[in-house]
């Protein structure tokens, strides 16, 4: 190949060079962005600077940053040239600064990364400078710095400027084949690193040529490195894509998540990087549809996906036809060079139109973003892509792309050349970037779409039927009726195979010894051979549907791809010591995986319908991301590629797949590539230190109720009647939890508490004494136990701190009261102060009717002399209410009333509500007398013309009282001054207007439980100040009112609204599981919120009381005692076991 070239050979190589030369023309150096592309077509147009906040250009082109650096000459170096050694001034053209070196220059000028101190720097090959040079920000990024000593060098450019030199360094420099040390002189200019002739030769990087050879210009890896542009950066076609949504679907807003702390400076710097990239962008204004951010942390590099599920099932998929593998596969035909080119990042190459750019919005701890590109994991990306990489090489035959990959063949190398610049130019002309990694280049032989494409032809990839060739012989009985099994469900596809089987199906027979032969393994092998080729397997068909049926065993994990229930392709491997104490669900899923994966150039850009034997699995994928084991959320992530559906197949029926999962193939392992997220997102949970970590770890492994729970992670859930008792409560949630490598349970993101620990859990919660509802939210985001709702409700409602320091009770719905029979039968009296003196208001319940006096004083005897004057006026009436507040609480009044035969009633102190009566009275006719003082009208006049005042219902109060209307300053006709009386009439207004008012007052009120005699309490002493504990001694009699003794002796009469049940009387628990909570557990964490919590108060509606507020309507105010109804709880409920727990 050292041959040398002619002359025309070397004018073809010029014409060559000047023509791709033209082919750039059309490209421009963007100062916007920092990138080569065509005009118009800038990636940074729309996006937000991160140095400025400015619009349209990226930070490391921003003119503001430059602007600092105005000061700093711009010299571009030629060459540097030393005069002699000991000369003390060197001559230099210009230094060029870092930050103005662009795409143009770099083709023209020769730059090499080179290790210096085991450090890459980008350096400028010069091969007119005679020394080195290296910027002092560049030694500033190193870990260890070299030591800079002062140098009596004088630097000058052209123009006879002194270039600032802060001194001289010695540097290791190193290739691929040569180290050696220079001398560098450091300046203080933030320019490019320059080598001189003599280090560029020393190194290898540069040599004398006196002839070209024709080796140069032909071989795959001088074109590669002539198109190394091609293989860096990020690629970006010309063709936006639109998100087409279902008609009538609904947009999906997803709850936000957590960052684990151990990754979240990663995250962040990773998303920073995205939006530089230009592949994501802030996003402010609200939106209807935002999905969740997943992190998978693996060990090369950190990833940021969408978990576009809901989004998913929204999109309406493009249907863009696919090409088939064999139609592919026969292109290359007689090729016997080959090279696989893999798109890098291939879906971002697809920018997104604004519409639908904000479909993908996702939540971060830092905002919202939206990807700018198309993300990885939407159904419609594989058509999509698919069609940008068609219209990139439609018009060249010889290149086919298959989604991301691009197959190469020719029959030279020559023509493999040709066709690999060809296909190369098209791609830097689209600007579509490979993966250099990925990159099968000048192969004899290649896999490539389920075939072997070599220099002898096109043969199908063993791993179709690797899993059947590497079928393990049967040991036992067992294994070979699952063998025969499947070769029973394969014989209609394959004449003659009874026949073979013939043999070996007599070790089945029930007398018959076990004993396997030569000849019994002859006949085995030849059963392999026959399923493994025509007609039993088929060849496979696009137009056809495609089935995936999937197993997974103890040990290994199997899947066939049918169509027509005819085999295409068989697999089977074998899983790790790992794998195999994986929870079964975990096991059905990654079989899932593995199926499609192993079939991947069947499966991806159509729709699959995957058969399986495990029903939980079906609606796994419908299930919130959060709620479900990091490893299943890996799984499911990796399932997003991938159009699938799932279809419930009994266990009997998939024989060749569970034949194919217990007789695995040994000698491959699944490949979980799922990265080493369950370590780190065990931060998520809480920020607990390592030693409570250890205490729980201990706590689990000592509690034999975890330790069951774990047993059926590691080896599987059975049916619930079957799982052990203290693991029941925890299998509505089996499939949410998994163990951490510390054995610590975990229930999606939250910890399982063991028992013994949830005392201490229930502290650390209530720490800040926060109401129920707070408790239970915050406990539910953190941990998790069985009746988790009904622990936290006990230990809130038993602080007595809490309860000391609660507020009010919620109102009452109203007793409306009976309405008397006649006029004055029942009365209500109470004190007003007006204008320095003491008044007595009495009302009539039923007429309405007031009398007012004044008082001298409010003793007993004042009161009673002005109570005598009203009934010797009105009659004595039945009843009378008061506050009972002095002087009503004396013994001469009370001796007054019993003598004159009159009931008193006493409401309540400081809860004027229950005398609404008389309050309402005091505040309208106080109000009117005010306003007539001010205007200096006679009191008794304005009195008078209350007491006439008649209602669109019903006659006036002196009407209802005395039978006639009264004469007032009013001009009235002697008629209607004739006495008539409707009492019937009144009392049906009245009724009327009680339920009117019923309507509107017990809107948010409730009804507070009965309390009891004996019971223990807390109650208000005085209004403002904390609740204090007592005992109720009695009750009643009138409604609501209760008499308590408090811890001081002292005995105080309260309305049951400043009374709260006392539940603080166990102050230490034994939080302890009993038979009744194993049977009995609150699987869906729902569960009675009691009336003691400042923020877990229940509003009844009205719907709820509509039955309590007829029955206190329909109760006299007399019978409204409290009626002591028995109490269920459920410690006193009886229990019945059920009946397959009964003894027979």
């Amino acid at each position: 190949m050292n041959e040398k070239l002619s002359v025309n050979d070397l004018k073809n190589y010029r014409n060559y060079r000047n023509q791709s030369k033209n082919n750039q023309k059309n490209e421009v150096n963007c100062k916007q962005c920092g990138k080569i592309h065509e005009k118009k077509k800038c990636p940074a147009y729309g996006t937000k600077c991160r140095n400025c906040d400015g619009r349209n250009h990226w930070a490391k082109m921003c003119r503001t940053q430059r602007n600092k650096q105005k000061n700093v000459a711009a010299r571009r170096v030629n060459a540097i040239e030393e005069n002699c050694e000991n000369s003390e001034t060197i001559y230099i053209g210009e230094l060029k600064s870092v930050n103005e070196l662009d795409m143009k220059e770099t083709n023209c000028v020769w730059y090499e990364k080179i290790y210096v101190n085991k450090n890459p720097v980008m350096f400028k090959l010069d091969t007119g400078s005679q020394v080195n040079v290296i910027p002092k920000s560049e030694l500033l990024k190193w870990e260890e710095k070299p030591a800079v000593r002062k140098c009596k060098t004088a630097v000058l450019d052209y123009n006879d400027n002194r270039v600032p030199i802060l001194g001289e360094c010695y540097l290791n420099c190193q290739t691929k084949k040569y180290r050696k040390t220079y001398k560098f002189l450091v300046t203080s200019l933030n320019s490019c690193s320059i080598l001189s002739l003599e280090a560029c030769r020393e190194l290898g990087l540069i040599q004398r040529l006196n002839m070209i050879y024709k080796s140069l210009i032909e071989t795959p890896e001088l074109i590669l490195k002539e198109f190394a542009d091609v293989f860096t950066g990020t690629g970006r076609l010309n063709r936006i894509v639109k998100i087409k949504l279902k008609e009538n679907s609904v947009p999906h807003v997803a709850a936000p998540r957590k960052v684990p702390l151990a990754i979240h400076n990663k995250v962040k710097e990773e998303l920073m990087n995205m939006v530089e990239a230009g592949i994501i962008s802030k996003v402010e204004e609200l939106t209807e549809w935002v999905s969740n951010m997943v992190v998978i942390d693996s060990p090369k590099k950190l990833r940021i996906c969408l978990d576009p599920r809901p989004l998913n099932e929204a999109i309406q998929r493009p249907h863009y036809p696919i090409p088939t593998a064999d139609a592919l596969v026969t292109k290359l035909q007689g090729g016997k060079v080959f090279t696989i080119l893999d798109a890098k990042n291939g879906f971002w190459h697809l920018p997104l139109d604004e519409e639908s750019s904000y479909l993908t919005i996702f939540f971060t701890p830092w905002g919202r973003y939206r990807f700018l590109v198309l993300p990885f994991g939407l159904n419609s990306d594989p058509e999509e892509f698919q069609k940008a990489m068609d219209e990139i090489y439609e018009e060249d035959e010889d290149i086919n792309p298959y989604f991301d990959d691009i197959a190469l063949g020719s029959s030279t190398v020559e023509e493999h050349c040709r066709l690999l610049r060809r296909t190369l130019l098209k791609a830097r002309k689209a600007n579509l970037k490979f993966n250099e990694l990925k990159t099968q280049l000048s192969q004899t032989s290649v896999n490539y779409l389920g075939h072997v494409l070599s220099d002898e032809g096109i043969k199908p990839d063993t791993k179709k039927i690797r899993a059947i060739e590497q079928f393990a012989t049967p040991n036992c009985k067992e294994d070979l009726q699952r063998f025969l099994g499947m070769v029973t469900y394969l014989a209609k596809f394959t004449p003659h195979l009874s026949n073979l089987t013939h043999n070996i199906r007599q070790l089945l027979k029930k007398d018959s010894v076990w004993i396997w032969e030569a000849n019994t393994e002859r006949d085995f092998e030849l059963i392999k051979q026959a399923i493994m080729k025509s007609p039993c397997l088929k060849y496979f068909d696009k137009n056809k549907e495609v089935t995936v049926s999937v197993d997974a065993s103890k040990n290994g994990l199997g899947a066939v791809l049918l169509q027509e229930s005819q085999p295409v392709a068989y697999g089977s491997v074998s899983l790790t010591q790992t794998q195999q104490r994986y929870a079964q669900i975990e096991k059905e899923l990654m079989t899932v995986i593995y199926g499609l994966e192993h079939f991947n150039y069947y499966t991806y850009g159509i729709i699959v319908t995957v058969q399986t034997d495990h029903k939980p699995i079906m609606g796994l994928s419908k299930k919130p991301c959060d709620t479900i084991s990091p490893r299943l959320q890996r799984m499911l992530l990796r399932l997003n590629k991938y159009n699938i559906q799932l279809e419930y197949v009994p266990g009997k029926n998939l024989v060749i797949a569970d034949a194919l999962s217990r007789a695995q193939s040994t000698t491959d392992k699944f490949d979980e590539v799922l990265g080493q997220e369950a370590t780190v997102r065990i931060n998520l949970l809480t920020q607990a230190s390592p030693t409570k970590w250890e205490k729980i770890a201990k706590m689990t492994t000592d509690d034999p109720e975890m330790q069951d729970v774990l047993f059926h992670i590691n080896n599987g859930w059975p049916e619930k009647r079957k799982t052990k008792i203290a693991a029941q409560p925890y299998w509505h949630c089996k499939e949410e939890l998994y163990s951490t490598k510390e054995r610590i349970i975990c229930r999606g993101q939250r910890l399982a508490v063991p028992v013994k620990y949830i005392k201490e859990i229930l502290k650390l919660l209530h720490l800040s004494h926060k109401g129920v509802v707070s408790s239970k939210i915050k406990a539910k985001e953190y941990f998790y136990w069985p009746n988790i709702n009904r622990d936290v409700e006990e230990y809130v409602s038993k602080c007595k701190i809490c309860q000391k320091y609660q507020r009010e009770n919620q109102k009452e719905i109203l007793i409306n009261p009976e309405i008397p029979g006649r006029p004055w039968q029942k009365v209500a009296c109470d004190f007003f102060c007006l204008k320095g003196k003491e008044h007595l208001l009495m009302i009539d319940y039923l007429s309405k009717y007031v009398e007012l006096k004044p008082l001298n004083s409010t003793t007993a005897q004042s009161v009673i002399t002005v109570m005598k004057s009203i009934y010797a006026t009105h009659g004595i009436p039945e009843e009378i209410v008061s506050d009972g507040g002095p002087p009503f609480n004396s013994n001469l009044m009370t001796n007054f009333f019993r003598e004159w035969g009159i009931k008193h009633h006493v409401t309540p102190p400081h809860f004027p509500r229950a005398n609404g009566q008389i309050e309402r009275a005091v505040q309208t006719v106080k109000n009117s007398l005010i306003k007539a003082a001010d205007e200096g009208k006679d009191l008794y006049v304005v009195l008078l013309d209350y007491r006439i005042q008649t209602a669109k219902d019903m006659q006036s109060p002196a009407e209802l009282l005395m039978g006639r209307k009264l004469r007032t300053f009013l001009p009235s006709h002697p008629d209607q001054l004739k006495p008539t009386f409707d009492v019937e009439r009144a009392r049906e207004a009245l009724r009327k207007r009680q339920i009117i008012q019923n309507k509107y007052a017990n809107k948010h009120a409730t009804v507070l439980p009965v309390l009891h005699q004996n019971a223990k309490v807390w109650f208000k002493h005085k209004m403002k100040k904390p609740w204090k504990q007592g005992t109720i001694i009695q009750v009643g009699p009138q409604p609501r009112s209760y008499i308590i003794k408090g811890e001081d002796g002292g005995v105080f009469r309260r309305n049951r609204f400043h009374i709260r049940q006392d539940y603080t009387e166990d102050d230490n628990p034994c939080w302890s599981r009993t038979v009744e909570d194993l049977y009995n557990s609150d699987a869906t964490e729902f569960s009675r919120i009691p009336n003691n919590s400042a923020d877990s108060q229940v509003n009844a509606s009205p719907k709820t009381n509509k039955s309590k507020i007829n029955q206190q309507l329909q109760v006299p105010i007399e019978n409204c005692s409290e009626q002591s109804n028995p109490v269920v709880r459920k410690s006193s409920r009886n229990i019945v076991k059920p009946v397959r727990y009964r003894d027979n």
